[in-house]
C-alpha cells in the first residue's frame, strides 16, 4: 500500500527539527523509519550535527517519516543510515555520552529544502546549531574495501608519527619502517579518501570550526578527522612517505580535490578563534581564504561563512535565498567596502580570463569559482605580519573615498593612474619541483615558445627592453634581475618574511633547474647538487603560490609587475586610496569608466612610492563598471 508524501509544517522562531530513528517494533515498514521533532535551540537540546556531500541531486531513495514518505538523495539516504549505526555503537561504549534516544540534525531532512524562506531562517542559525551540538559528524561515504585499507594506513601513520616524530621516511625505505610497499593498495585508498568531495565543501569549514568535537565517519567507522590533517602536514614536512598524499601519475588529476583541503580546514579551526574564545576573522578574510571551497549553490559561498565572521553584526547580512546570486554578491561586496573602509575585498577579483560565471560588475568578486589549487589565486594579502610591517602599503596609508551609483553597480574610488603596461611576458611560474617539458624537441615554434618561458629567458628580455627604453628605474646593484625575481615571489620568501638578498641564490638555482629540465629533453645534463635543488624548490614553492597563472609586465616607466593573466599592453596600473596593493585597470567603452582586472605587485611602488608627494591634479576619481 502506498503511503502519503511527508509534508513539513512551519517552524516557530529559533526552532529546528531533529531526526530520531524508529525501531522496527514501533513501526514496521520496508523503508528506514524515523520521526522529526521540533526543538527550541534556547532550551539547549542534545543532538548530533551531521554534514555530508549532497552528491547527485536526484531524489531516488525513500525514507519513512512518521508513516509518510520523504524522497531523498542516495547520499543522504546512506548518510542517515550509517550515522545512526555508527552512533549506536559509539554511545553504547561510552557511559558518559549515553542517551536513551539519539537525535541528529542533518540539513537535507531537517530543513524543508522546497522553502527558500525556511532555508534563509535556518541558515541564519547554522553557527548556533553546530556550536550547540555535543558532537559533529562528517560523513565521508559508505564502507568498502578501499575505505578499510585507508583506515588501516591512517592508524599506522598516526602511530608512526607519535613514536618516530624525528624520523624521515623516503619511499625507498618503507618496509624498514614497517610501512607497506609502495605498490600496496592502501596508499591509493588513502589518497582517494583525502580527495573525496567532503573535504572541499564550503559548509565543512563552518561545521569544523564551530563544532565542539568533530568525527569523520566512513561507513559505520568513526575516527578523529584531524588525524587526516596530521598525515597531510607530516607528509609535507617529510615525516611520512610522499605517496601517502600524492603520486606522479595522479599529479595532473588533482584538480580542486587536493589533499591540502584537509590541512586548510585544520588550520582554519585553529585560526578562527582568539585566545579569549572570540571569533577572529572578518567575512572578507574568510571569503578570501575559503574562495576555493566548493558549493552546489553559489549563494552558500557567502552564507556558509557568515556565522564565523566577527563583523557579521556590523555587516548586517542576513541569509535570503529569495535573492539572486548576483544581488547577493554585489550587496556583500558593497557592505564589506562600507564597513571596512579599505579595498582588500577587491583583491578577490579573479586573475583569470573569462572566469566569472555570473554576470557581475568587474569590481565584484565571483565567489562561485573554486578551481584555485589548479589555476592559482591571489595570495598577496595572506601575510598579516608583513602587512602590519608595511610591506604592502601602496596607498601610503591614505583613506579611501567610496561612492556607488544609484543602482549600486558602479563603484567610484580616488587614486592615481600611475603607469601603463607596454610589454607582457609569460614565464613558466608553475613552480613544479619536477617540471616536465613534453614534446620539446618537436617543432621549432613550440620549442622556441617553451624556451622563451624559462625564467632566465624572460629576465634577458626584460633587461634588453629596459636598456632600450633607457628608463633606469632600478639603478641599484641588483637592477632588473633583482626586481624580476622579487616580483615573481611578491618579495616574500617561503617562510612568509620579506625576502633578503640571499634569496637571490634560490632564484638562480631554480633558473638552473629549469634549464636542466629543458636541456635534458635534448640529451644534455646540467649538474645541480642536492643543496642547490633544495634552494630551487624553496623558490619554486613561493613563486607558485604568488605567480601561477600570472604574467610579468613591463611599464612605460620601466617598472616590472606581476599582472593578471589576461592583462594586455595598454592596460593601466592604478594606485587606489585604501588599497594595500596596486590594481590593473582597463578603459571601458564609455568615457571615464574602467574595468577592474585584478590586483598586481609592482616592484618599487609597494610601500607608497607612487603617491608620495603626488600633485593634487594627478589624483582622480576612478569609476569601475
Amino acid at each position: 500500500m502506498e503511503t502519503a508524501d511527508f509534508q513539513y509544517t512551519r517552524l516557530d522562531s529559533r526552532h529546528i527539527r531533529v531526526l530520531q530513528r524508529v525501531s522496527d517494533d514501533q513501526l514496521r515498514t520496508n523503508t528506514p523509519s524515523y520521526r522529526l521533532l521540533p526543538v527550541n535551540l534556547d532550551s539547549h537540546p542534545e543532538f548530533v550535527a551531521v554534514s555530508y556531500v549532497w552528491g547527485e541531486p536526484g531524489l531516488t531513495r525513500e525514507i519513512n517519516i512518521s508513516g509518510k514518505t520523504l524522497k531523498v538523495t542516495n547520499s543522504l539516504y546512506n548518510a542517515v543510515q550509517d550515522v545512526f549505526e555508527a552512533l549506536g555503537g559509539l554511545l553504547r561504549l561510552s557511559d558518559s555520552q549515553c542517551r536513551e534516544e539519539i537525535s541528529i540534525w542533518i540539513d537535507g531532512v531537517c530543513i524543508n529544502q522546497e522553502s527558500d524562506l525556511e532555508k534563509s531562517e535556518q541558515v541564519a542559525l547554522m553557527g548556533e546549531i553546530y556550536r550547540g551540538a555535543f558532537l559533529t559528524i562528517t560523513y565521508a561515504g559508505p564502507h568498502g574495501v578501499e575505505a578499510r585499507c585507508a583506515l588501516k594506513l591512517i592508524c599506522d601513520c598516526n602511530k608512526f608519527i607519535q613514536e618516530s616524530m624525528l624520523r624521515i621516511v623516503q619511499n625507498g625505505s618503507l618496509e624498514q619502517a614497517n610501512f607497506p610497499s609502495p605498490e600496496h593498495e592502501s596508499y591509493r585508498a588513502l589518497r582517494k579518501l583525502l580527495r573525496l568531495p567532503w573535504s572541499a565543501r564550503a559548509w565543512i569549514v563552518q561545521e569544523s570550526v564551530m563544532a565542539q568535537r568533530n568525527l569523520l565517519v566512513i561507513g559505520t567507522t568513526l575516527f578523529e578527522w584531524t588525524s587526516l590533517a596530521t598525515i597531510v602536514e607530516s607528509t609535507r614536512r617529510g615525516l611520512l612517505p610522499a605517496i601517502c598524499i600524492s603520486s606522479e601519475e595522479e599529479w595532473l588529476d588533482d584538480g580542486y580535490l587536493n589533499p591540502d583541503y584537509v590541512l586548510m580546514q585544520s588550520n582554519l579551526k585553529k585560526d578562527a578563534w582568539t585566545k579569549d574564545g572570540n571569533l577572529s576573522k572578518t567575512l572578507c578574510q574568510l571569503l578570501r581564504r575559503c574562495h576555493s571551497f566548493v558549493s552546489s549553490n553559489p549563494k552558500d559561498k557567502i552564507y556558509a561563512f557568515l556565522s564565523m565572521a566577527k563583523d557579521r553584526e556590523e555587516l548586517g547580512i542576513k541569509p535570503n535565498y529569495l535573492l539572486s546570486t548576483r544581488d547577493i554578491y554585489i550587496d556583500t561586496t558593497t557592505r564589506i567596502l562600507q564597513v571596512e573602509q579599505r579595498l582588500d575585498v577587491l583583491s578577490s577579483v579573479r586573475p583569470e580570463k573569462n572566469d566569472k560565471k555570473i554576470n557581475l560588475p568587474s569590481w565584484v568578486p565571483d565567489w562561485s569559482s573554486f578551481d584555485f589549487p589548479r589555476w592559482g589565486a591571489n595570495n598577496y594579502l595572506w601575510y598579516r605580519g608583513l602587512l602590519e610591517k608595511g610591506l604592502f602599503r601602496a596607498d601610503g596609508g591614505r583613506l579611501p573615498r567610496i561612492h556607488f551609483n544609484a543602482d549600486g553597480t558602479e563603484l567610484t574610488l580616488r587614486g592615481v593612474i600611475f603607469d601603463q603596461l607596454c610589454l607582457i611576458t609569460n614565464p613558466d611560474c608553475r613552480g613544479d619541483h619536477n617540471p616536465k617539458y613534453p614534446n620539446a624537441i618537436e617543432g621549432g615554434s613550440a620549442n622556441r615558445e617553451l624556451f622563451m618561458s624559462l625564467l632566465a629567458s624572460v629576465q634577458t628580455v626584460l633587461e634588453c627592453c629596459s636598456e632600450e627604453m633607457k628608463t633606469n628605474t632600478y639603478p641599484n646593484s641588483g637592477g632588473v634581475k633583482e626586481a624580476f625575481w622579487r616580483t615573481l615571489i611578491a618579495n616574500v620568501d617561503d617562510f612568509g618574511r620579506e625576502a633578503d638578498r640571499e634569496y637571490e641564490r634560490c632564484y638562480d638555482d631554480y633558473a638552473k633547474l629549469q634549464q636542466h629540465m629543458f636541456k635534458k629533453e635534448f640529451g644534455h645534463e646540467l649538474a645541480l647538487d642536492e643543496v642547490a635543488r633544495l634552494r630551487a624548490m624553496r623558490f619554486a614553492t613561493t613563486m607558485k603560490l604568488m605567480s601561477i597563472q600570472r604574467s610579468v609586465g613591463l611599464t612605460h616607466k620601466g617598472y616590472i609587475a606581476s599582472v593578471p593573466g589576461h592583462a594586455e599592453p595598454g592596460d593601466f596600473i592604478c594606485v587606489l586610496f585604501g588599497g594595500k596593493v596596486p590594481f590593473i585597470i582597463r578603459p571601458e567603452a564609455r568615457e571615464s569608466r574602467y574595468i577592474l582586472l585584478g590586483d598586481t605587485y609592482v616592484h618599487g611602488i609597494m610601500k607608497g612610492e607612487a603617491v608620495e608627494g603626488v600633485a593634487n591634479e594627478l589624483i582622480t576619481d576612478v569609476t569601475f563598471v
